[in-house]
């Protein structure tokens, strides 16, 4: 049943639910005939061989197998051998479930690009929550994985199936839905979910982990920036690069950043080379935070990013989540430092940024807090001045204006609750009211 509901999925994308647990199974069973594990019965069956009652390991060839070498039937039946038969099994699934299989890859991609966030996967189709919707895209990974890698290993020269099937496609989909955005239309505890499922060793979908970090991967999403405007790119690399702390491999991601935006990639295309410039002096900021870059370097390194983002006020039109994220950071790393044991954050912050930054230096003098409430400052007036430009364009992102508001007031009480408040302070409390009461 498996098998034939799977050789019929190409037909089956617009059904209320596309036939995932039939493919998984019959998967589980291939993987069982390549390793030389136990012929399933169902296998068995598909294949026209039974198995002959009260008779155990003695099979016989039914008339519409396959391996018949005559379509004439000869009573009595003569038993056969089934382990010879394991690769012809083997193939035969294969050669028949291969390329429904790829039209319905086909497909489900032509559903996915219709559909606009947030309103994809529509209630009726797929999933309505965001775990199931992360969920389902993680399943559709390990099935297109597993595919490819039953054909690979049994493949033959001359063969008819598929010699590469990329699916590509559905991990950079996969990762694109694993940056945050916003809790009003997210759950942060279903993206450390899927975090944990595919880092965790015995995860559900730790095989895929190695496939959606590797160089390959990374590439093909960074490329995918290079028809973009310069501030497009800027964020999209951004939050690439966010993605890829979220998943613990940022060393590998900038590694292959800068190997394609030093090389002729880059020299081709501007925005490529200053989105990965932009990206670098971020990278720093993270990095570079042992005892020796506190407060020299690591302020050195906070004021670069802030010169960048004051060139991208005035053109930038609409709330990016992958600024708010760096901003957030930002001033997660010096309320750290200003306040290094009484501290107010949102809880969503705890989990994106807190175990970057729990072990890193917070052992300040008092005029190197006065230099980081500085700091905190600054950062909060330039992050005021992104804000007031972006609603100027009367941008309609209510969420992410909800979360750039949150990191203003994460920063009022944090620095109004010092002693003494930094001269600053006015400045930036006048800046904020212009924020929340400015037409």
């Amino acid at each position: 049943m498996d098998i034939l509901v799977t050789r019929r999925s190409a037909y089956l994308n617009n059904e209320p639910q596309p036939p995932l647990d039939h493919i998984e199974r019959v998967l589980k069973d291939l993987r069982k005939i390549s390793s030389h594990g136990a012929i399933p019965y169902s296998a068995q069956l598909y294949c026209g061989i039974y198995e002959m009652p009260h008779q155990p390991g003695e099979y016989i060839l039914l008339d519409w197998s396959p391996f018949r070498a005559s379509s004439k039937l000869s009573f009595p039946l003569s038993p056969v051998d089934i382990g010879p038969l394991r690769g012809k099994i083997l193939r035969q699934i294969l050669g028949d479930i291969v390329s429904p299989l790829v039209s319905f890859d086909a497909g489900l991609r032509q559903i996915w690009s219709k559909k606009a966030e947030p309103q994809f996967p529509p209630p009726p189709a797929l999933a309505e929550t965001h775990f199931e919707k992360l969920d389902w895209l993680a399943r559709i990974c390990q099935i297109f994985l597993e595919s490819s890698a039953v054909i690979e290993v049994n493949r033959q020269p001359k063969d008819s199936l598929l010699r590469n099937w990329d699916w590509g496609f559905w991990r950079g989909v996969l990762l694109e839905q694993m940056e945050f955005k916003s809790s009003y239309e997210q759950r942060l505890e279903v993206l450390c979910g899927i975090r944990s499922r595919l880092m965790t060793r015995g995860g559900k979908y730790h095989s895929l982990y190695p496939f959606l970090i590797n160089d390959d991967t990374t590439q093909s999403r960074i490329e995918s920036t290079l028809q973009m405007g310069t501030w497009d790119c800027v964020f999209s690399l951004l939050a690439q690069y966010q993605i890829s702390l979220f998943l613990d491999y940022e060393d590998q991601w900038m590694s292959t950043l800068s190997e394609l935006g030093n090389g002729i990639m880059g020299w081709e295309n501007p925005s490529l080379e200053y989105g990965c410039g932009v990206v670098t002096l971020v990278h720093q900021f993270i990095s570079e935070t042992k005892a020796g870059d506190f407060p020299g370097r690591f302020c050195e390194n906070i004021y670069s990013i802030l010169d960048v983002m004051e060139s991208v006020e005035s053109s930038l039109n609409f709330y990016s989540p992958s600024i708010i994220a760096l901003y957030e950071e930002l001033t997660l790393s010096l309320i750290f430092l200003v306040r290094p044991y009484e501290f107010l954050v949102p809880e969503s912050w705890h989990d994106l940024y807190f175990r970057r930054w729990e072990r890193k230096y917070r052992s300040p003098s008092v005029l190197e807090r006065f230099r980081y409430q500085q700091c905190l400052v600054k950062v909060c007036l330039s992050f005021c001045e992104l804000v007031i430009n972006i609603e100027g364009w009367h941008a309609k992102e209510i969420t992410l204006a909800r979360r750039s508001v949150i990191l203003i007031v994460v920063c009022l009480i944090n620095l109004g609750t010092t002693f003494p408040r930094p001269q600053e302070y006015a400045e930036l409390w006048q800046k904020s009211q212009e924020v929340c009461f400015s037409p």
